[in-house]
């Protein structure tokens, strides 16, 4: 059984409001730096966010917080005799905190420990919650890691256009937002987020909003083709967006346009899916005689990569 945060609190001696606030974020600026710093890292693929922080540190940390703050006053009240000839000490700049409620602290606090047990529910509602209220970015951030862990579609979306909106100059953000709305089925909503990473020099993915929508209406295809069209007027040599493009028309039965474009437009050193998508249409075309000495070409230029086995 999980004792409730907000009696612990209620039940200790602490000491000013300051030294609470600065205690909690401490505690969460661990919390947020390590996932941030991990979480693209292959051994924590698939892992839950908690896990990328160790257990004992995270609850050290939280029992330092609750017992620790009674004793944050000083130990003798009785005046330090000033030193002679000493110069005077210049006076220390405020820090400066988030204005975070303690109600939130607490919330979030509550939710890294339901974390810790597994309890991703509690954790997710609660930071989802917050994300809300706050419209803090690193708040908004960790909700979306959890929301994609544990496969909440609609929360993933909103946190992650809560974490784009507020944290504008941030591409994983930008790109996070235009994944969850091509997920969602809002293909024009999600380009205007990843021309924003293109402008960002980012890694976009238009091929992924491609292949996301293989299974809509033609028209939903026709519009998301226009939109290609406009995306390659500015930025006429992004591999992405002519092999998203190539997709999109062979989606739509239109496989001669398709490899007339990739024929036009050869892809750039290390690009793998062009190719493959050439083979596939010369295939679906009756001309695999011609697909063989182009697989058989891109397998000596790269022997290492299994796609092209």
């Amino acid at each position: 059984m999980i004792v409730p945060l907000q009696s612990l609190v209620a039940d200790r001696a602490f000491g000013s409001a300051t030294l609470q606030t600065h205690a909690l974020h401490q505690f969460f600026r661990r919390l947020w730096v390590l996932p941030t710093a991990l979480c693209h890292d292959a051994p924590t693929a698939g892992k839950p966010p908690f896990l990328y922080m160790n257990r004992s540190s995270a609850l050290f940390l939280a029992l330092a917080f609750l017992g620790g703050c009674q004793s944050m006053t000083p130990a003798s009240s009785q005046p330090v005799p000033a030193q002679k000839d000493a110069p005077p000490a210049p006076e220390a700049k405020p820090q400066v905190y988030g204005s975070f409620t303690q109600d939130t602290l607490v919330s979030l606090l509550s939710a890294e420990l339901a974390g810790q047990r597994n309890r991703f529910d509690i954790a997710l509602d609660n930071y989802v919650t917050q994300a809300i209220k706050t419209q803090d970015p690193g708040v908004s951030e960790r909700a979306y890691q959890i929301a994609e862990y544990m496969g909440a579609d609609q929360s993933a979306l909103d946190t992650a256009l809560i974490w784009a909106r507020n944290a504008p100059g941030n591409l994983e953000a930008q790109r996070a937002a235009a994944i969850q709305l091509a997920r969602a089925g809002r293909y024009d909503d999600s380009l205007v987020y990843m021309e924003r990473v293109l402008q960002g020099q980012g890694d976009t993915h238009f091929d992924f909003l491609a292949l996301s929508a293989a299974e809509t209406d033609p028209d939903t295809r026709n519009g998301l083709l226009k939109s290609f069209d406009r995306l390659l007027g500015k930025y006429p040599n992004n591999g992405q967006l002519i092999f998203g493009k190539a997709l999109l028309l062979q989606q739509n039965g239109d496989s001669e346009q398709s490899l007339k474009l990739l024929e036009d437009n050869p892809p750039k050193e290390g690009e793998i899916a062009p190719i493959l998508l050439h083979a596939r249409l010369l295939q679906s075309m009756n001309r695999g005689k011609e697909a063989v000495p182009l697989l058989e070409k891109s397998i000596k230029k790269y022997p290492d990569d299994k796609r092209l086995r």
